[in-house]
């Protein structure tokens, strides 16, 4: 972090150089005082978590290309081209600089980008629980007098316990060991939160807000759907500094006004024959207003902040703005060129996703209610039910935390409600299986919030049993009798009798022994220190409840499927003739040959170890199922 003039270095500082929250009422009071609002103690815990994480990944990492979008992503990031809309300008960019690396093949590379991005994520969420947490416990009386290096200790271990937690989701892990997108995306809207989580306590560091608001451009190149995580931001924003969070519903409510007037006069189609799209688009546009009017009756003042909401959009759309490099790409001709976006038409349709069905939300009550029980289910297996009722604990206890923090929970609240129940009307996914795990991708980034409050609810744990332990002895005594019970019938209904899902039954069961065990022996003194060692070790349920499902190690079946295709393994059918037109039809049997064509025949011999003498890039590849595409034939001709 950038330090001011006059102010210690950071070898000078301690934790009493820490903000408090002694003055709730003015969230940024002390912590401006601050040279480094995040301590080198929270980078510590950050790094190592990170480092854990991204090892656990490297172990689990798929050796090669795989099937799904692997092979496709793969030749735009080699060739730093266009890959499928929304042509994801930044992910390519950022990719790109993986696929220099003189180490194995290009879908590993790529691959490694994810990883490391998905590690980055968990370890800023680390990092702002651990910081997060000291500032909730100063500032609640209960547990303000703790010592401050046990305090510490609490820090680190909700930090390490929130970033295992999200790091080893099965969302999360699933995506960060082969190629894909979406880790960046977690990874750049956790910058978002945490430059947000900073201007929160120190409000006289705009340039914070104004970084968060370039972060979240960033988030709409690397996946459009976190846009609907801005009415949580200005909510976050509103709950912290209502002056400016009212000017940032004024904007909301002309831009809606401007929508309507757009719309009357035919310049804006989208909301044609999709009734329940403009319901939600009026829906949030009667809320703006509302809040906008509720603030402005609060504050009796209107447009004091119009300067610093004209740089938070103009920061806004700088990020953004890298959407304009597709076109740059696309004139380059490069192998991966997908809707061409070098013309205006083709640009168009590869941003505004031309090529998939327009957005239906939810129009059924009663689907929705089943699409949210399926979200919560979910949740709580990636979780699982224990650390999802932790994750609880800020609400439970609400009356004890301060102005400040509350201010901030109820920011993440509106961003979590962004993220899971908007954007689940807005995506409203079938309730099939299939379906289920295409979209579950999409609400990765809403797990961000519950990693957090889990994180939080860890440290409010630990803290409150440290302080009063008489008082919540008997409390976690029963708490962890209900944990006990859930791990004995989680492994009476197993399904499976894999080995692996029996120890990971039994080491929940031993987990939840050793918790009630601990208060079992003392029953005068808070064992703080072996509560937070049992704690420390939760994070590795999900690791093994989640492995057998997420780990590519030694996975060649993308790799194999897409040789084969041109040198068959056995004298089953003849080799692939020199010059031949492939025609591919599903996303494997295009994308996986394009791969072996565009990038795989590129390698020198060193770096293709399974067939080194592979070179078919005589072959020519046409999508079969594109060919009705316009913007296709410009690419092919």
């Amino acid at each position: 972090m950038m330090q001011p003039k006059n102010q210690p270095s950071p070898s000078s500082q301690t934790e009493e150089s820490e903000p408090k929250a002694s003055a709730p009422e003015n969230p940024s009071s002390d912590a401006s005082q601050a040279s480094s609002f995040f301590t080198r103690a929270d980078w510590r815990t950050a790094l190592f978590t990170g480092l854990f994480v991204f090892m656990g990944y490297l172990l689990s990492m798929a050796p090669d290309v795989t099937l799904e979008d692997s092979g496709e992503l793969s030749v735009g990031s080699f060739y730093a081209g266009v890959p499928h809309p929304p042509g994801y300008p930044v992910w390519t960019l950022y990719s790109w600089l993986f696929t220099q690396l003189p180490i194995s093949n290009i879908a590993f590379r790529v691959a490694l980008s994810s990883a490391f991005a998905g590690a980055a994520a968990c370890a800023l969420l680390a990092l702002m629980v651990s910081r997060g947490t000291r500032l909730m416990m100063d500032g609640m009386a209960s547990v303000k007098g703790l010592d401050p290096g046990l305090k510490g200790w609490i820090s680190r271990v909700s930090a390490w316990v929130a970033g295992m937690l999200m790091g080893f989701n099965g969302f999360m892990w699933s995506q960060a060991v082969i190629v894909e997108v979406y880790t960046l995306s977690v990874l750049s809207l956790m910058g978002v939160l945490a430059c947000l989580m900073h201007w929160v306590y120190v409000q006289e560091r705009k340039r914070y807000l104004y970084l968060a608001f370039f972060l979240f451009g960033i988030c709409f190149n690397n996946h459009q759907t976190l846009i609907v995580a801005a009415m949580g931001i200005q909510v976050a924003i509103a709950a912290v500094n209502l002056r400016l969070g009212r000017d940032l519903f004024l904007g909301n409510s002309l831009v809606y006004i401007l929508g309507l007037m757009a719309k009357w006069y035919g310049m804006l189609t989208a909301f044609d024959e999709n009734i329940p799209l403009f319901v939600i688009y009026n829906a949030v546009g009667i809320s703006s207003l509302a809040a906008f009017a509720w603030a402005w009756s609060r504050t009796q003042e209107i447009m004091t902040e119009w300067k610093v909401v004209l740089l938070l959009g103009l920061a806004w759309l700088v990020g953004a703005s890298f959407y304009f490099y597709m076109p740059l790409a696309s004139s380059t001709n490069p192998p991966m060129n997908w809707g061409y976006p070098r013309t205006w038409d083709g640009f168009v349709h590869a941003f505004s996703r031309g090529q998939y069905e327009r957005a239906n939300p939810t129009s059924s009550v009663l689907r929705f209610i089943q699409q949210m029980a399926l979200y919560f289910k979910g949740l709580s297996s990636e979780f699982s039910a224990v650390m999802a009722f932790v994750g609880l604990l800020p609400l439970i206890v609400w009356k004890k935390i301060a102005r400040r923090e509350k201010a901030w929970l109820i920011g993440l609240g509106g961003i979590f409600f962004c993220l899971a129940v908007i954007l689940m009307i807005l995506l409203n996914p079938p309730p099939d299986r299939q379906s289920q795990d295409l979209n579950r991708v999409f609400f990765t980034s809403s797990h961000v919030v519950v990693a957090l409050f889990a994180g939080y609810g860890v440290a409010l744990l630990a803290g409150l049993l440290s302080a009063q332990y008489q008082r919540y002895r008997m409390v976690a005594i029963c708490a962890g009798s209900v944990a006990l019970a859930f791990a004995l019938f989680g492994k009476l209904a197993l399904e499976r009798v894999h080995p692996l899902d029996q120890f990971t039954a039994w080491y929940g069961i031993a987990l939840t022994l050793a918790f009630l065990i601990v208060f079992g022996r003392s029953r005068d003194r808070a064992p703080t220190y072996a509560i937070l060692a049992v704690l420390s070790l939760a994070p590795f349920y999900s690791v093994l409840s989640h492995w057998w499902e997420n780990e590519q190690r030694g996975h060649l079946f993308g790799y194999w499927f897409g040789h084969d295709m041109f040198t068959p393994p056995f004298e089953v059918y003849p080799e692939m003739d020199e010059g031949a037109i492939l025609f591919g039809g599903t996303d494997p049997g295009r994308f996986n040959p394009t791969y072996m064509i565009f990038c795989e025949s590129f390698l020198p011999s060193s770096k293709k170890p399974r067939d080194p003498d592979f070179d078919r890039r005589d072959v020519y590849l046409i999508t079969q199922n594109a060919l009705a595409d316009g913007t296709y034939l410009d690419y092919i001709r």
